[in-house]
């Protein structure tokens, strides 16, 4: 379960964020479908930032809304 999201940063801090994009938004939903919360927003940004270097503005300003709002909940 964190092996992906683990992998997907470190695709992400070699230069290759379209594979991390694949690698994270899998992770972040298997992640969150066994209830884990905690490390979400932080894994959700770095999602943000493979977004953003691959030229979707809009997908990664979206996910850090996302990111935001998880934290702000009780």
């Amino acid at each position: 379960m964190l092996a992906p999201l683990l992998y997907g940063e470190a695709r992400l801090r070699e230069g290759k964020p379209a594979e991390a994009i694949v690698l994270l938004e899998t992770g972040i939903t298997a992640y969150e479908a066994t209830g884990g919360k905690s490390n979400a927003p932080t894994m959700k940004a770095f999602l943000a930032e493979a977004m953003a270097l691959t030229g979707n503005l809009d997908g990664a300003l979206h996910m850090l809304d996302d990111a935001i709002a998880q934290i702000e909940r009780p």
